[in-house]
């Protein structure tokens, strides 16, 4: 814009890579799993297995989702 070009026509993706933390959080869940007390906190441990990148994705989207529709952004 700073140089006159128009910019209607620019499109753009924002992309991460959701199994890649979910590849992470369960390493953790497995050793946190390997040292669990008790079959009610094993259980609740298996139970996250494969969740963390869902959360992290839902909390990116409400973000992106807040930000691109702010009065600012709008302006």
């Amino acid at each position: 814009m700073s140089q006159g070009q128009p910019i209607h026509e620019i499109a753009s993706v924002a992309s991460f890579f959701v199994s890649r933390v979910d590849t992470l959080a369960d390493k953790l869940l497995e050793a946190r799993l390997s040292s669990a007390a008790s079959k009610a906190e094993k259980d609740k441990i298996a139970s996250l297995f494969g969740k963390a990148a869902v959360a992290n994705a839902k909390i990116a989207y409400k973000k992106y989702r807040s930000i691109f529709s702010s009065k600012r952004f709008l302006a």
